[in-house]
């Protein structure tokens, strides 16, 4: 008797600490989506990441600089926010709000090359 009372103590303890992580993960999560749980160079900056495993033995190579380059935008337009993903684009919240303003312009972060502008209009 006192061998299962043992056991289900023990094996109550191990559910507490699985429910613990699990709430643990969940909010990582929430705090930064990007957050990858079980490796632990997720984070690390781009050059120095290892490339997923069937793009290493294709040949991957890192992202080669590109330089300087300039995004022109239009006059009083301030870049509000940057939505980085784990792929190789950028967007670039433009603002004040105003019709002139209101863009989302796609980068991408490998050759510094402006992918596209999505105008945001508002209308009936």
């Amino acid at each position: 008797m006192k061998g299962l009372k043992v056991l289900v103590i023990s094996l109550g303890a191990l559910i507490m600490i699985g429910l613990g992580l699990l709430g643990y993960g969940v909010y990582q999560k929430a705090a930064d989506p990007d957050t990858a749980l079980l490796t632990p160079d997720a984070k690390a900056p781009w050059p120095d990441a290892k490339p997923p495993w069937k793009e290493y033995h294709k040949g991957w190579k890192p992202p080669e600089p590109f330089g300087d380059k300039d995004i022109v935008l239009p006059a009083g337009c301030r870049v509000e926010k940057v939505i980085s993903t784990r792929g190789r684009r950028l967007f670039l919240q433009v603002g004040p709000s105003g019709p002139l303003c209101e863009r989302i312009v796609v980068v991408d972060a490998a050759k510094g090359t402006v992918l596209g502008t999505l105008k945001i209009k508002t209308g009936p």
